[in-house]
């Protein structure tokens, strides 16, 4: 661009001069506000989940924890060498599959419920 040439866009020392224009940046400010709004809603989306995932990480972690501790107690009240560590360390981890399963059913049909009232609300237009 020349400097004899006019700028293109509208800025704080090209406003805009015509309707037509000031329509077209009024839309443009309506998507623009548009897309922030739901970016920032997906952002808040992903904070929550990754503190929920951050949550069951944990709930994991002290499962398997927990199992380990109980066959290592179980091996020095009875005497026995690995056994039980063994036995405990299996069955935490048992229960912590179990616990994930769950989990992800129960977020899995949570979603489908959102997405069915998504869906009720707003339904496609054909």
């Amino acid at each position: 661009m020349s400097e004899s040439e006019p700028p293109t866009s509208n800025t704080p020392s090209n406003p805009p001069s015509t309707k037509a224009e000031v329509n077209a940046d009024a839309k443009e400010l309506r998507r623009l506000r548009s897309d922030f709004d739901r970016k920032g809603s997906q952002i808040k989306m992903f904070a929550n989940a990754d503190a929920s995932l951050l949550g069951l990480g944990t709930q994991i972690l002290s499962e398997v924890l927990a199992g380990v501790a109980l066959g290592w107690g179980a091996d020095a009240l009875l005497g026995t060498e690995r056994r039980w560590i063994v036995v405990g360390s299996i069955t935490g981890v048992v229960v912590a599959m179990v616990t994930l399963t769950r989990t992800a059913m129960r977020l899995t049909a949570r979603q489908k419920l959102e997405d069915a009232r998504k869906r009720a609300k707003h339904p496609p237009t054909t």
